[in-house]
C-alpha cells in the first residue's frame, strides 16, 4: 500500500463489530502520538565554521627606546630611595643597641645618649668583634664610666653564714657560698 490509499476494513460476517467506543479510544491515541511527535524540539542546526588559518606570530611592539631607559631610571630611583629607607632603619637600630649596650657596661648617667653616641665607636655591639671595640675604647675612657669596684663587697662566707638547709637537703650553706662567690667573682 501506498502512502496515498486509503484502507477500508468492512466487518465480515461472524466478526463482531467494533465498539465505537473502541474505535474513539484508538483515534485519540494516534491523535495524542501525532502530537507528540510534532512537539518534539526541531533537531539542532549544526553549522560548521572553517577555522581560521594561524597568522604569523605577531611582531612585538616597537618601544621607543627613551621611555625604556625613563622606565628603567624609575625603577632605579624607586629602589635607591627603598635602600635608603632601609639604611636608616637599619642604622637606627645599632645605635639604639650600641647605647643599650654602653648603659648595661656602666656609662656615666649625668653623659646624654647624643653625646654617648658621638664619642663612643661606631660598632656593631650585636657581634663579639664589635663589643670587644666598646670595650677597649671604655678602658680608654674611664671618664665615662662608673667605677666597677667590688672594694666595698660584702664577704661571700660572711653572708652565707645565715642560709639553712632545705628540707631535701639541696640547698645548704655551702651552696649559698658558691652562688654568691659566682655573683661576686671572689674566691674567699
Amino acid at each position: 500500500m501506498s502512502e496515498g490509499e486509503l484502507q477500508i476494513s468492512l466487518p465480515t460476517m461472524g466478526a463482531p463489530a467494533p465498539e465505537p467506543k473502541a474505535e474513539a479510544a484508538a483515534e485519540s491515541v494516534k491523535a495524542a502520538a501525532e502530537t507528540v511527535v510534532n512537539d518534539a524540539p526541531p533537531e539542532p542546526k549544526v553549522q560548521v565554521t572553517p577555522t581560521p588559518e594561524p597568522k604569523a606570530a605577531a611582531e612585538p611592539k616597537k618601544v621607543e627606546p627613551k621611555s625604556m631607559s625613563e622606565k628603567i631610571m624609575e625603577e632605579l630611583e624607586a629602589v635607591q630611595k627603598e635602600r635608603e629607607r632601609l639604611s636608616e632603619l637599619t642604622d637606627r637600630h645599632l645605635r639604639r643597641e650600641r647605647l643599650e649596650y654602653l648603659r648595661r657596661i656602666g656609662a656615666k648617667p649625668g653623659v646624654s645618649d647624643t653625646d654617648l653616641l658621638k664619642l663612643a665607636p661606631d660598632a656593631d655591639t650585636t657581634t663579639p668583634e664589635g663589643k670587644a671595640q666598646i670595650d677597649a675604647w671604655r678602658m680608654q675612657s674611664p671618664v665615662f664610666f662608673n667605677e666597677r669596684s667590688m672594694q666595698n663587697a660584702p664577704d661571700p662566707a660572711e653572708i652565707s653564714k645565715g642560709y639553712k638547709t632545705s628540707e631535701f637537703g639541696t640547698f645548704n650553706q655551702g651552696t649559698a657560698l658558691k652562688i654568691l662567690q659566682k655573683m661576686t667573682g671572689s674566691k674567699s
